[in-house]
């Protein structure tokens, strides 16, 4: 969800974010896709 609402600042708000925000946040706010990942992951062991 963090990078759904991160999107959103980028796009609707772009002057107001800064290279150093977006740097630090793909470095360190890509919990996100983890969680995906797990999910599909467990969808998929569900379908074999």
């Amino acid at each position: 969800m963090a990078m759904a609402r991160f999107r959103n600042r980028v796009v609707h708000m772009y002057e107001q974010v800064d290279n150093r925000e977006i740097y630090c946040f793909l470095s360190e706010g890509l919990g996100d896709f983890h969680t995906f990942i797990d999910d599909i992951t467990r969808l998929l062991n569900l379908q074999v």
